[in-house]
């Protein structure tokens, strides 16, 4: 799952530095789909984005800024209901 040509997709689809990736299957297939936290500092500002790949390298989803460096992301049925949540910690530089 983890080729040099998936590494080559990864840095040229994340805008910060890479900071975490967890692996889940947030979409009950047979796949697991890779969720990266990033985060980089602008004018004093921390910004940071949770994108979410399919196994096979292709971006599914990214958020907004949110704000904050992302340092740690979890994925899990947080709540019971069968389906997968995802959380993350961050910082920012106020």
């Amino acid at each position: 799952m983890f080729t040099s040509q998936f590494g080559v997709l990864l840095n040229k689809s994340i805008s910060g530095s890479v900071r975490c990736v967890e692996l889940a299957n947030l979409d009950s297939d047979t796949d697991m789909e890779i969720i990266v936290g990033d985060g980089t500092i602008v004018s004093m500002s921390c910004q940071g984005h949770l994108t979410i790949f399919e196994s096979d390298g292709t971006q599914t989803w990214q958020s907004s800024d949110l704000g904050k460096t992302v340092t740690r992301v979890k994925a899990a049925d947080m709540d019971g209901d069968g389906n997968m949540e995802c959380e993350f910690e961050g910082y920012n530089l106020e």
